[in-house]
C-alpha cells in the first residue's frame, strides 16, 4: 500500500512508567524518540520520574528534547506506601494521559510495557485512538521469576492474574505489537487472538557512535591506572549483579579459565556490590588480586570495555527471559570484543552463533566450564572491527528508529 507523506507522519503520545532520567530512559527511550522526531513525527512523551533524578537531570533532558521539538510531560514517582504507591503512580499517569489525549488529540499512542499498555487500552476504548503495545518482555512472569511477586501469597497471585488477563486484552486490541526477540514473537504467534495483529521485533539497541573501539593509548593509560598488566587476559562483565545475573557461575567459569591462562583477571564494570563480588571470589578460592571492580560514568564505559579480551554474561534462563534482549551484548560487540553468553535468553544463542560473535554455554557445571575455557583459547583472533560491524548492522539505534517509523506508518 502506498502512503503519502501526510498519512505516514503521525502525532504520537509515548507513555512509559519508566523515567527518562533513569539510565534505561536515557538509552532505550530518548534516542528512539529523537530519531522519530527527526523523521517528521510529532512526539510527546509522558513518563513517571523519581524526584531526586528529576531534580538532577530534568532540566538538561527537557532542553535536549526541546531541541528536537519533543514536548515532555511527567508525573513524579511516589514511594510513600509500599502497596498503595504503585497503584497511585499508575492512576496519576492514566489521568494525565487522558488529559493529554483530550487536549493533544494524537493520532497514535505508543505504550511501553504493561502498565502503559493498560492505559492505551482504556484510551482506545474511550476515544477510539489506536495504540502500539511495545511489550518489551513477559513482565508478569518476570516479576514472579525474579521473586518480586510470591504467587503463593493470595494478593500477589491476584495481581499476577490481573495482569495476565489485561495482557490478553491488550494483545487483542493493539494495532501493533513490538517485542525484543524472535523467541518472544514465536511464542506470541501461537496465541489465536493475535492472528490479525502484526508482531514486530526490535531488540535493545546501542548508540554505536558512543560505544566505539578505543585507541591503544587510551586503553594503556586506563590499564596502568587500574594496575592491570598489559599481558593480562581480561575477562569482563558489564552491568548490575544479582537477581537475574549469575555472578557465582561466572566466577566458577573464571576460576577454570584462569587455571588455563595464568595471569587472567576478571573486570566487573558495575555500580553494585563490589565487596560482595570480592568476598564471593574469596569463598571460591579465587585470588582477590585477579578480581577488579569499577564503577564509572556512562561515557567512560567504552574505554573500560576496551581493556577486555572477552565479554561475558550469564543470565538465569527462565521463561520470561525468552523475551529479553541484553543491551550489554550490543555494547560489548560495538566496542570490538567477542562475547560469552548462555542459551535460553532471548535471541542470544542464535545471534552469537549465526554471526560467529563468540561462544555459548548450555549448562552451568564443571564439565561445560572446562569445554568453554578450551574453546575460548582456541577461538579465532578476529580484528575488533569484525565484532563492531555485527553490532552496527543489527543493534544500532538507527535500526530501531526505522522499525518504529515503519510501525507508525502501518497503523
Amino acid at each position: 500500500m502506498y502512503f503519502s507523506k501526510s498519512i505516514m507522519l503521525k502525532s504520537v503520545l509515548f507513555i512509559t512508567m519508566d523515567g527518562l532520567t533513569d539510565p534505561l530512559g536515557a538509552t532505550q527511550v530518548i534516542p528512539y524518540m529523537e530519531g522519530l522526531s527527526d523523521k517528521g513525527h510529532t512526539i510527546r512523551i509522558l513518563s513517571c520520574e523519581k524526584p531526586a533524578k528529576l531534580a538532577l537531570h530534568g532540566t538538561t533532558i527537557a532542553a535536549r528534547l526541546a531541541i528536537k521539538g519533543i514536548h515532555w510531560d511527567r508525573i513524579v514517582y511516589r514511594s510513600d506506601f509500599k502497596i498503595y504507591s504503585p497503584w497511585n503512580n499508575y492512576r496519576r499517569l492514566q489521568n494525565k494521559a487522558q488529559s493529554l489525549v483530550e487536549s493533544f488529540r494524537p493520532d497514535l499512542l505508543h505504550c511501553r510495557s504493561y502498565q502503559a499498555g493498560i492505559i492505551g487500552l482504556i484510551i482506545r476504548r474511550k476515544f477510539g485512538i489506536s495504540f502500539i503495545f511495545d511489550m518489551r518482555g513477559f513482565w508478569p512472569e518476570e516479576r514472579v521469576e525474579g521473586k518480586i511477586w510470591n504467587i503463593s501469597n493470595p494478593l500477589y497471585r491476584m495481581v499476577f492474574n490481573y495482569f495476565k488477563k489485561k495482557e490478553a486484552e491488550i494483545l487483542r486490541e493493539a494495532s501493533a505489537v513490538v517485542v525484543l526477540t524472535y523467541a518472544a514473537k514465536e511464542i506470541l504467534s501461537k496465541f489465536p487472538y493475535l492472528v490479525k495483529v502484526p508482531i514486530h521485533v526490535n531488540p535493545c539497541c546501542a548508540d554505536t557512535s558512543k560505544f566505539t573501539i578505543k585507541s591503544q593509548e587510551e586503553s594503556t593509560q586506563l590499564r596502568i591506572s587500574l594496575g592491570i598488566s598489559e599481558k593480562s587476559f581480561v575477562l569482563g562483565y558489564l552491568g548490575s549483579v544479582g537477581t537475574w545475573y549469575q555472578t557465582e557461575e561466572m566466577l566458577d567459569f573464571f576460576k577454570i579459565l584462569s587455571s588455563k591462562i595464568p595471569g587472567a583477571v576478571f573486570l566487573f564494570i558495575t555500580p553494585d556490590k563490589h565487596e560482595w563480588i570480592k568476598s564471593l571470589a574469596q569463598k571460591k578460592n579465587i585470588s582477590v588480586a585477579s578480581i577488579f571492580t569499577v564503577s564509572c560514568p556512562p561515557h567512560d564505559v567504552p574505554t573500560y570495555l576496551s581493556l577486555l579480551k572477552w565479554g561475558i554474561f550469564f543470565i538465569r534462563p527462565t521463561f520470561s527471559k525468552t523475551g529479553s534482549s541484553p543491551t550489554k551484548l550490543a555494547e560489548i560487540l560495538s566496542c570490538g570484543k567477542p562475547v560469552i553468553g548462555n542459551a535460553g535468553v532471548g535471541d542470544v544463542e542464535s545471534i552469537i552463533l549465526k554471526n560467529k560473535a563468540g561462544l555459548v554455554i548450555y549448562r552451568f557445571d564443571q564439565k561445560h566450564y572446562e569445554e568453554l575455557a578450551r574453546d575460548v583459547i582456541a577461538f579465532p583472533n578476529n580484528l575488533p572491527e569484525y565484532y563492531r560491524e555485527i553490532s552496527v548492522a543489527q543493534f544500532d539505534t538507527s535500526n530501531g528508529v526505522l522499525l518504529y517509523d515503519e510501525v507508525y506508518a502501518g497503523v
